[in-house]
């Protein structure tokens, strides 16, 4: 197949998968049964999978995306917890007694 039909099919394949999230569950088109990945490997080959997202790739090309690694709206480390108060109750118990540590 020509580059513009592998093309043409992702973009139906695309539109078949934006119909079934938002709940419009149409059949499956035909012409999509034999689609594969298509992105370029590190070889220079076409990806040959044929397990794909709704954006027309497989999980090793076209997976979820994690976020953005760097920049302003990268996640930040988490602070640890605060360190666990090993007696609780004694100072509980003080604090009742008006004495506070």
């Amino acid at each position: 197949m020509a580059t513009d039909d592998q093309a043409e099919l992702r973009k139906r394949y695309r539109a078949w998968a934006r119909a079934c999230a938002r709940g419009e569950c149409l059949p499956f088109p035909e012409e999509c049964r034999d689609l594969r990945c298509g992105a370029r490997t590190r070889a220079g080959t076409p990806c040959r999978r044929r397990d794909l997202y709704a954006s027309g790739r497989c999980h090793l090309h076209g997976g979820p995306s994690t976020g953005p690694k760097s920049g302003p709206r990268a996640k930040r480390p988490e602070p640890p917890p605060p360190p666990h108060d090993p007696e609780p109750k004694v100072r509980a118990a003080l604090r009742r007694q008006g004495i506070h540590i």
